[in-house]
């Protein structure tokens, strides 16, 4: 079990972080006004149940940092940790997947609440896949969408065949990275090897039970979203990241958000003719549909502005 109190932290291997400028920043946060703090910071995004940023000082460089708030007891962070530690260890091993180097390191909030940060390597922003599809041509796509199915078929035949252990995965773009690209020397190989980077929020099973309590979710809403919001939403919300179809929808529709809706049929065609393969016919996998991931697209993007406005609510 991992030992929790006040300053315990974990160095990403490779990095010595200086814990007491992160237990600063912490401190002295103010959410309306971040920028204000003694120690210079840039939001890069909200996540699922964190705040992604980074700390602009030397000793944290190369850093970026994962906020998770939601606690409300010393216990309730232990259960997350240790949680999250499983969880990387079942990505890496069981999945195969790769990770950035990470740690992590409990804070004390103004209020005296425990908070937690996840600490990850910073991968280059051209390599992230967000980024990478405005770089690469038309068949490095191809091929780097391929890349992702490949690590999706491994990861959904895990589920299907491991009963007592159920793994989610994010459905974005951006969880992804292609691992020593460089713009400036084109070329993609078949085998590119990717990095999965979403894996600061443990969403998964054990015999058939989450391991994270809906609670802490049902916190990180805005609070003028909680109205009509149910914990049953936030378990139908989940149960798309551990289908591979649904996953693959959610990804395509990035492509929408990203200005490149001319790739999305050719890729919907790949997915398509990749759900008939001898390894992959018996999940029985539906065609996917342009309109689903228009359809998807649409409901995400309204989802995500309102959450956007109700979060710069609770903050003001």
């Amino acid at each position: 079990m991992v030992k929790l109190e006040p300053g315990i932290y974990q160095n990403p291997p490779g990095y010595e972080i200086d814990f007491d400028i992160i237990q600063s920043f912490e401190f002295n946060l103010d959410l309306r006004r971040p920028e204000k703090n003694l120690i210079p910071n840039y939001i890069i995004a909200y996540g699922r149940l964190c705040t992604v940023l980074e700390l602009k000082t030397k000793h944290l460089a190369g850093l970026v940092f994962k906020r998770i708030s939601v606690f409300k007891t010393n216990h309730e962070l232990n259960h997350f940790l240790e949680a999250w530690i499983d969880y990387s260890q079942l990505l890496q091993n069981n999945l195969g997947l790769k990770v950035p180097a990470q740690g992590y390191a409990i804070c004390l909030s103004f209020t005296q609440r425990p908070v937690l940060y996840i600490i990850q390597e910073k991968m280059p922003a051209h390599a992230l896949g967000h980024n990478a599809i405005h770089l690469v041509n038309r068949a490095e796509m191809i091929t780097f969408f391929g890349r992702i199915l490949e690590l999706l078929l491994n990861w959904s035949k895990f589920n299907h065949d491991y009963a007592e252990q159920k793994i989610s995965l994010g459905g974005h773009l951006s969880d992804w990275v292609i691992e020593g690209y460089d713009p400036q020397r084109p070329g993609l190989d078949q085998d590119a090897p990717l990095i999965y980077i979403d894996s600061s929020v443990p969403i998964f099973k054990s015999d058939g039970i989450e391991k994270i309590d809906r609670d802490l979710m049902m916190r990180s809403i805005p609070s003028l979203l909680k109205f009509f919001v149910h914990k049953s939403h936030i378990e139908v919300y989940f149960s798309r990241f551990y289908n591979i179809r649904e996953v693959v929808i959610n990804i395509l529709a990035d492509f929408y958000k990203e200005k490149r809706p001319d790739l999305i049929p050719e890729l919907v065609m790949a997915f398509n003719q990749f759900s008939i393969q001898g390894n992959v016919k018996h999940f029985d996998l539906k065609p996917i549909q342009i309109k689903e991931v228009k359809e998807f697209y649409r409901k995400d993007i309204a989802y995500h502005s309102i959450l956007s406005i109700t979060r710069k609510f609770d903050r003001s």
